[in-house]
């Protein structure tokens, strides 16, 4: 469930969506346009993180 109605709108385009024939490798989510994959893509999985919790490795 959602606590907002534009939460829910965004779920519902992203995943549910029909014509979304782009879809991430990583993480699955679809898109109708490759530039909105690839943009996706550099900014959730391509990003540098060079720094790491010592603790849990995350």
């Amino acid at each position: 469930s959602f606590s907002q109605r534009e939460y829910l709108q965004r779920h519902h385009k992203l995943m549910h969506a029909e014509k979304l024939p782009y879809r991430c490798s990583s993480c699955s989510l679809s898109f109708s346009q490759p530039d909105q994959l690839r943009r996706h893509y550099q900014i959730v999985h391509d990003v540098e993180r060079p720094y790491h919790c010592n603790v849990c490795n995350r």
